[in-house]
């Protein structure tokens, strides 16, 4: 799987908004907010054989919500994504965050499309 599909599948939440840093995560909750970073390679025969994508999605409610953070971590199980997790309370902002970590192997494509669609199909 690579990092534009990852995308497309978290957009496939029924009820949960995809936004990508920077987000006001106070509207249109629940949200996840996704942040990639370029994550460590596979290497073959001496060279980059596929990059790897370090993903971090934080999922923001405005209570804790048991049943929205079981839709992510099923997602996340039902297609063999390997995650860790973390849960913050802000008293600022009034919202739980709870971080799904993971990284995925993929091609170069960015996995956040300027100007297209939210899951990349028209790239």
């Amino acid at each position: 799987m690579n990092q534009v599909q990852v995308v497309a599948l978290l957009n496939t939440l029924e009820g949960i908004k995809v936004d990508y840093l920077p987000s006001d995560v106070t509207k249109d909750l629940p949200k996840i907010v996704i942040s990639v970073q370029q994550g460590s390679n596979f290497g073959a025969d001496n060279q980059v054989y596929v990059q790897g994508w370090d993903f971090t999605v934080d999922l923001y409610t405005p209570e804790k919500d048991p049943a929205t953070e079981k839709k992510v971590k099923d997602l996340l199980n039902d297609n063999g994504i390997y995650w860790t997790r973390t849960e913050s309370y802000y008293n600022d902002e009034l919202v739980y965050e709870v971080e799904f970590t993971f990284s995925v192997l993929g091609d170069e494509t960015n996995p956040i499309p300027d100007g297209g669609d939210q899951d990349g199909t028209d790239q």
